[in-house]
């Protein structure tokens, strides 16, 4: 049909260029500080966590909210390396990394 064929080499064209684009951000050289920074700030968050917050407190509202926003922030950062790298196929695909590995599954 036609329509492929005009659809196709923009549609290829397009994710070549999100691709491109992924591998940009995660070969910066603020990538893996401004990651990190995420996890540390994760981390406080989770310590902040114990079993007699109140269900109705600001700071359980606080504490939920985060917890997405972390989990958001976490998967699209996985999300790109994925995208740039790949998932399994390729020298340097996501899932050929250990590191890789035990972040994807946390």
């Amino acid at each position: 049909p036609p329509f492929l064929s005009l659809s196709f080499p923009l549609s290829f064209s397009l994710s070549l260029r999100f691709r491109l684009l992924c591998q940009s951000i995660i070969a910066h050289k603020l990538f893996d500080y401004v990651v990190l920074s995420f996890i540390f700030l994760n981390c406080i968050t989770v310590a902040l966590e114990r079993p007699k917050i109140l269900q109705s407190s600001l700071e359980r509202l606080f504490l939920t909210v985060s917890n997405y926003v972390f989990t958001a922030i976490f998967v699209a950062e996985m999300t790109v390396k994925v995208v740039s790298k790949g998932l399994y196929l390729g020298e340097k695909a996501y899932l050929k990394s250990s590191w890789n590995v035990l972040d994807g599954f946390l």
